[in-house]
């Protein structure tokens, strides 16, 4: 309850704040009393529609990365609840993970509280236009849907890696979402690599190199790994024997 004064003749003017976290239409009843002029009663009919995309998340890769941004918003409800976190097939398909299927939100005061989800994006083709949406809502909460905008573009160089002896390792991760074979090569004979690497999708494996000096010899040179199946893409890591 408030209480609104108007001087004589004048014209008063009263804020209503309305927050709807639901698509609906409805009606309330607003009522003002005064003891001299009795009761003024206005109907107040209120719409809300679903909201609009929120500000789009912007990724870009090279191929054999991930990157993870965070998406906020904000739950205004006053009990503790768990929003369901969804991708888009398209989202899906061009690379965007979301690790956890359901966010927990605490219950919040008037002013809402912030709530965060994590979302990856680990692109398994080179493309500068890569897309999709994620959805996070609750069936009292509302629907919070968001924008996500990636770009990959081909690997680039790494290192140096040092390498020392015969026991040294990198890791290296295949981005693709299939069982393939990398083809390993180095162009310094001083290191030694197996000749591929078989590995499942969306794993991470640690490639042995070894090194094995000659005097008066580089100590320094390339490893090249290629994955020919999925295209001509090289992931070059410099190396470094001592």
């Amino acid at each position: 309850m408030s209480t609104l004064e108007i001087e004589p003749q004048g014209v008063g003017a009263i804020d209503i704040e309305v927050r709807l976290l639901l698509v609906c239409q409805r009606t309330s009843i607003l009522t003002l009393t005064s003891d001299l002029l009795g009761n003024y009663v206005y109907e107040l009919k209120l719409k809300a529609v679903q909201a609009g995309l929120e500000h789009p998340l912007q990724f870009d890769v090279p191929l054999g990365n991930r990157h993870t941004q965070k998406f906020q918003f904000v739950h205004y409800l006053p009990t503790k609840v768990q929003y369901i976190c969804e991708l888009t097939p398209e989202a899906v398909e061009d690379g965007f993970i979301v690790e956890q299927p359901k966010v927990v939100a605490n219950a919040a005061d008037l002013d809402g509280l912030e709530v965060e989800v994590a979302v990856t994006f680990e692109p398994w083709k080179i493309s500068k236009d890569l897309s999709g949406i994620m959805k996070v809502s609750h069936v009292q909460g509302g629907i919070y849907s968001v924008k996500l905008l990636g770009t990959c573009c081909p690997p680039i160089p790494q290192g140096p890696i040092i390498v020392k002896g015969a026991t040294s390792a990198l890791n290296f991760r295949n981005v693709f979402n299939d069982f393939v074979e990398y083809v390993l090569q180095v162009d310094n004979p001083a290191f030694m690599v197996g000749k591929g690497e078989r590995m499942a999708p969306k794993k991470t494996t640690k490639i042995k190199v070894g090194f094995k000096g000659v005097l008066g010899a580089a100590t320094n040179g390339k490893l090249m790994i290629s994955c020919p199946a999925y295209g001509p893409w090289i992931w070059v890591f410099y190396l470094q024997g001592i």
